[in-house]
């Protein structure tokens, strides 16, 4: 039964692909994200059939992979023999990913681009190098010398929870002003506010319930506001927007007026 449940939604989903493909003459498609077989084990088959069928190259790119893709891709990858497309360009962000996806698909990447820096070699920084780095951040936002600072870094969505460090930070300050310490936590909220997502919900496993925190990023941005006045740490956050390189230049330039 579930052999032909699954044969009948990648049929459909193949179908669909295929008439969408011809209706607009496409010879070249980007699939970002479309790997995780634990995420939608129905569109990276389908597309595969689709594009061979039509001989269209199919650019796969690839940016992280669920902690449970390997333990469950067997199963998945059992109901549909995958295989693939004769014109198609495998690009992951990170050897570790890259790694993944030969265990679950049986053959390499073409290419591993990652985002820019490579984060992983940190730890190659002095520890005098760190410390003059977590001087100048607090400098910049005016945050005292003892602060605590949480960091969460993310782009903001349902899907990534802030609302959680805010929590987090609360019981964390009671617990300071209950044992009379003068310190104070800080929040910083460091990605993207708008980036026109208009579906960034999320689902609670085996309810299928929608939480207090599905909605877009601005709508997820606005909850936020609330929450941290709700908390009484609205004057001890910060949003810093997108992190770019041109982030930290704005800082050493203000740091230097």
């Amino acid at each position: 039964e579930l052999q032909q449940l699954y044969e009948r939604e990648f049929e459909n989903c193949r179908d669909a692909l295929s008439a969408w493909i011809k209706e607009n003459n496409i010879t070249v498609i980007y699939a970002d994200q479309v790997l995780s077989v634990s995420e939608d084990p129905v569109t990276y088959p389908a597309l595969c059939a689709a594009a061979d069928a039509l001989q269209v190259t199919v650019i796969f790119r690839q940016h992280y992979y669920t902690v449970s893709d390997i333990e469950r891709v067997v199963s998945v990858i059992n109901l549909m023999s995958v295989k693939r497309p004769q014109r198609s360009i495998f690009v992951h962000v990170s050897p570790i990913d890259a790694e993944i996806f030969r265990k679950i698909y049986g053959f390499a990447a073409d290419l591993v681009l990652p985002y820019s820096k490579d984060f992983t070699r940190i730890s190659d920084l002095s520890s005098a190098a760190r410390q003059k780095m977590k001087k100048r951040v607090r400098k910049f936002y005016d945050i005292p010398k003892d602060a605590i600072i949480l960091l969460h870094p993310s782009r903001m969505s349902g899907l990534k929870r802030q609302d959680r460090t805010i929590e987090l930070a609360r019981l964390l300050q009671d617990r300071l002003n209950r044992e009379n310490r003068n310190r104070k936590v800080w929040i910083i909220f460091a990605g993207i506010i708008k980036n026109g997502n208009k579906s960034a919900s999320a689902v609670i496993p085996h309810k299928g319930q929608q939480h207090s925190w599905a909605g877009g990023a601005e709508e997820v941005y606005l909850k936020l506001l609330d929450t941290l006045q709700a908390a009484g740490l609205s004057s001890q956050a910060i949003f810093t927007g997108e992190v770019t390189p041109r982030h930290k230049e704005k800082i050493d330039e203000s740091l230097l007026t």
